[in-house]
């Protein structure tokens, strides 16, 4: 499982290791054994059967948020997340993973997402305005995503809000069989549910030419984990912001008015180092404040920090991720703004849930208000 990543695994153990300092798990930690080099080390040790893969050295691969901070500081350009990605499906079928993946690993292998059955029923609550168009026919899908429908489903009404305003024709993806891109299981280490969910989605797929989603997650999992893991489609697959980008250039979006609050935008990590999807989403936020609100984190676009909510940090090392979300949040404290801005339904909720009486928004949300 792990000989195709023998480049990456040997330029990375030979390498002056300038990721270390890039990293939000060892800022968090601050210890040597979770540095992107270390673990691909480790790999390089278990591939060479030189060590065996198992709970210790499992527990270290679980220390990784996929952010890609790493390869924006890295001179080959390894990408640490897929390489952890196998070997955290290594340690699944080995019985190696963390004993608090059980229950998370349990759930989406039988409702098909990391939030049971409650996950279908919140498809009764959508906005009727939405949920019209749920079995449409049309060429372009919107699907709405897990974390979406889960806790933000305003953010659904919002992307629909903006696709109705542009004159649109579209159909909700509602099969409560697949409301899950399987990014939860991918991370979880069971690739091979993530990899029974693609094929169905996959099925789905094809009878669109369009897929849009709000979630730079399943975006990635669309667009990059589903070829990875030999599941190739022909759709188009775009992301909220870029599609909402496009739609004002041409004039079929009119924002009426500006508001007049100070933010600051947080770039999520799938979305600005995965896609280099960043101008798209200030484009639209210029649209909607004064050029003199929008206040910028020293890192941002394609070298941001993470806010802690990815790679199932949550789940596997809870304290390590508030860390990292605290270290992003301490430059807005400094600057003070009105609202955090994202575009990430996850990203949202773990600023969210780190700083209850911050105001975090949503781009698409913000500019639906504003038709």
């Amino acid at each position: 499982m792990l000989k195709k990543f023998t480049q990456d695994l040997v330029y990375c153990a030979y390498c002056p290791k300038l990721c270390r300092f890039a990293c939000p798990v060892t800022n968090a930690e601050r210890r040597e054994t979770v540095t992107p080099t270390v673990k691909l080390n480790l790999l390089d040790l278990v591939r060479k059967g030189a060590v065996d893969l198992d709970e210790d050295i499992a527990e270290i691969m679980y220390r990784c948020a996929g952010c890609l901070t790493c390869r924006a500081y890295c001179k080959h350009r390894i990408d640490v997340p897929s390489v952890i990605e196998h070997a955290r499906e290594l340690a699944v079928n080995r019985g190696a993973e963390p004993e608090q993946l059980a229950r998370h690993i349990e759930t989406f292998s039988e409702s098909r997402n990391p939030y049971g059955p409650a996950l279908p029923k919140k498809l009764e609550g959508l906005d009727p305005a939405l949920a019209k168009h749920i079995g449409a026919k049309s060429d372009t899908l919107y699907f709405i995503g897990c974390a979406t429908l889960f806790h933000y489903p305003g953010i659904a009404t919002a992307i629909g809000r903006m696709l109705e305003a542009a004159g649109m024709d579209f159909a909700v993806h509602a099969d409560a069989e697949t409301l899950c891109c399987g990014t939860p299981a991918l991370f979880s280490g069971a690739a091979d549910d993530m990899r029974q969910n693609a094929k169905r989605l996959a099925e789905v797929f094809k009878n669109y030419k369009t897929v849009i989603t709000g979630c730079p997650s399943c975006l990635a999992s669309f667009k990059i984990k589903y070829p990875q893991h030999g599941i190739e489609m022909k759709t188009r697959f775009l992301h909220s912001t870029e599609f909402a980008a496009s739609l004002l250039r041409e004039g079929k979006l009119k924002p009426a008015g500006q508001y007049g609050e100070r933010i600051m935008y947080h770039d999520p990590c799938h979305l600005a180092k995965y896609f280099g999807i960043y101008e798209e989403p200030r484009e639209i936020l210029r649209a909607l404040f004064p050029a003199e609100n929008l206040i910028e984190f020293s890192w941002n676009r394609d070298k941001n920090y993470c806010c802690g909510g990815g790679g199932l940090l949550p789940v596997t090392a809870p304290r390590t991720a508030k860390a990292i979300t605290n270290k992003r949040l301490e430059q807005f404290v400094e600057r003070k703004p009105d609202m955090l801005v994202t575009a990430c339904p996850t990203c949202q909720r773990t600023f969210h849930r780190a700083a209850p009486d911050m105001k975090a928004a949503d781009v698409i949300s913000l500019l639906a208000e504003k038709l």
